[in-house]
């Protein structure tokens, strides 16, 4: 390598300095005429003809012990401030030349492209939810529609099951959908019937009975149909009574039927002659 020519920054002396002799104190050297100490690379002068006279400086130091206390420090810094700036320059080579191709590839437009493509795969997945659960609000209510559409057509049939009765009534109160009366007649139970003739009146018959409502609920009185047949059991005469006629006291003006409790009824009506032989009765409505 050939010689370095330098020349002190503060006096402007010029000397020659050997390579070998510049890396004995990291590149520096004391000038022999100020005594200032400073990096020869930095004061470095082009070789000409008036120079080649110059003589090797005997001032290239040979370690920081020839330096003084305070010029130490000095040159620690520098030393430190060059060796950061080759820490730097180092790294900043190591990321954008040893960083394999599919991360320095990675420009901000393609990283904004990939935060766009984010966004929106949220966006879709936000939207796909809302979706579901706007199907599922309108599959609920559908649902909801169907079963009051259901019970409002069939509320007539449903009514008679004493589970549903109670909410069918509630639900067809604001509906205004029919309700079915609790009726079964086979549970109405007829019991003692007897005609005779009537103790104060000729040619009229006294027909007296018990009935009872053995059904788990209460429903309306039914009409009594008394009839009378022949030898043959040929109708010969025929009569129906309805509450109105056979309820009497404090039955007189009742329309519903009370549970398990016999009610006396008196009958009386003409006699349908010598050709009615028997005689038989039967609830209706």
């Amino acid at each position: 390598m050939p010689d370095i020519i330098t020349s002190c920054p503060d006096c402007n002396i010029a000397f020659r300095a050997l390579p070998s002799q510049l890396s004995a104190a990291g590149g520096l050297v004391r000038c022999g005429t100020c005594l200032l100490v400073f990096k020869a690379q930095d004061h470095l002068q082009q070789p000409e003809e008036d120079l080649n006279n110059i003589d090797y400086m005997p001032y290239v130091l040979d370690g920081f012990s020839d330096l003084p206390e305070d010029a130490e420090y000095e040159i620690e810094g520098e030393l430190s401030r060059d060796l950061d700036q080759q820490i730097g320059d180092e790294l900043e080579s190591l990321t954008t030349d040893d960083v394999p191709a599919q991360f320095t590839d990675q420009s901000p437009s393609m990283l904004f492209d990939d935060e766009l493509n984010a966004n929106k795969c949220q966006k879709k997945s936000t939207s796909k939810l809302l979706s579901l659960f706007g199907s599922a609000v309108i599959l609920a209510v559908g649902s909801v529609l169907l079963a009051a559409q259901a019970v409002h057509f069939n509320s007539a049939d449903l009514s008679l099951n004493p589970e549903y009765r109670r909410l069918v009534q509630k639900f067809c109160a604001y509906t205004d959908c029919p309700i079915s009366e609790y009726r079964d007649l086979s549970k109405i139970e007829i019991s003692q019937f007897l005609a005779q003739d009537h103790p104060q009146h000729y040619g009229a018959l006294s027909i007296n009975l018990l009935i009872n409502n053995k059904a788990g609920y209460e429903q309306r009185f039914p009409s009594l149909v008394i009839r009378f047949n022949d030898l043959n059991d040929a109708p010969v005469a025929q009569r129906t009574f309805t509450p109105r006629d056979y309820l009497q006291g404090r039955l007189a003006n009742a329309i519903i039927m009370p549970r398990n409790r016999q009610i006396h009824i008196n009958l009386e009506l003409m006699d349908p002659g010598d050709n009615a032989t028997s005689y038989t009765i039967e609830l209706t409505d």
